[in-house]
């Protein structure tokens, strides 16, 4: 709902005056994280993804300790850079709603990059995709409890 209408001498006509909300967030220390390009301090994690229908898939790695997530679409066979040295999880999770994950692991201490061939990279082995159970689906504790299962 506008304001009151204001008298313009100018124009000689009421103008009409609005007011607009808006909210101003303030973040500290936000640091954004690029992992487009080779660094010393990342490593490449591979992996396979079986049982999927779908030809690609969102594979994210993330981790608690380094506050870092990195997140590619990629196809059954993936390659993906993560901080080296770090405690990290990864979930992959396809079109149809099926998902994968890892146990936390600990990430090597081997410089590489998901698109460098010549640099090592970490095989994390063949991950199942299964779906979420519909009675686990429709709960956020069971669901919460599921995903986070081997943490």
């Amino acid at each position: 709902m506008g304001a009151p209408a204001a008298y313009s001498k100018r124009a000689g006509k009421a103008a009409r005056v609005r007011s607009e909300l808006y909210r101003v967030y303030e973040i500290d220390d936000l640091t954004w994280w690029n992992f487009d390009y080779p660094k010393p301090s990342l490593t490449c994690l591979k992996g396979t993804l079986s049982g999927s229908a779908s030809e690609y898939a969102s594979v994210t790695v993330f981790s608690k300790t380094e506050l870092g997530a990195y997140t590619l679409y990629e196809p059954n066979a993936f390659r993906i850079s993560f901080y080296r040295n770090t405690r990290a999880r990864l979930f992959a999770i396809d079109s149809d709603g099926n998902i994968a994950r890892t146990a936390t692991f600990e990430t090597p201490d081997t410089k590489g990059h998901h698109t460098r061939s010549d640099m090592p990279c970490f095989d994390l082995g063949t991950l199942k995709m299964q779906k979420v159970p519909d009675a686990i689906a429709g709960d956020a504790v069971k669901l919460r409890s599921y995903l986070t299962k081997d943490e």
